[in-house]
């Protein structure tokens, strides 16, 4: 963020429009200050991230790793893992509080 820019209060409700395109267009910060000496920010926000996709090609290797993956949870007893997970989400880890 570059240098703020400092204005009155009255400049603000008099231009408010013009402030915040000004704010938006510069992308620097912009204080107020009041008559009784209060000093407000006004400064955009920065962008939201985006999600990046993956930039290197997926090599022959990454496929022959996807394919032997594959089917190596064939003999779970899927059953069984859901009973044990929810049984394990009951158990509390952490030890009791005294107040």
């Amino acid at each position: 963020m570059k240098a703020t820019h400092h204005i009155s209060f009255e400049e603000l409700a008099n231009n408010v429009t013009d402030v915040f395109n000004r704010v938006r267009a510069a992308h620097k910060a912009v204080v107020v200050e009041s008559a009784n000496g209060e000093k407000f920010l006004i400064k955009p926000l920065s962008a939201a991230k985006t999600h990046r996709r993956r930039s290197s090609k997926r090599t022959k290797a990454d496929y022959e790793a996807f394919l032997a993956a594959a089917g190596s949870w064939h003999d779970v007893d899927t059953d069984e893992l859901i009973k044990r997970i929810y049984t394990s989400r009951t158990i509390s880890t952490r030890p009791p509080v005294d107040l």
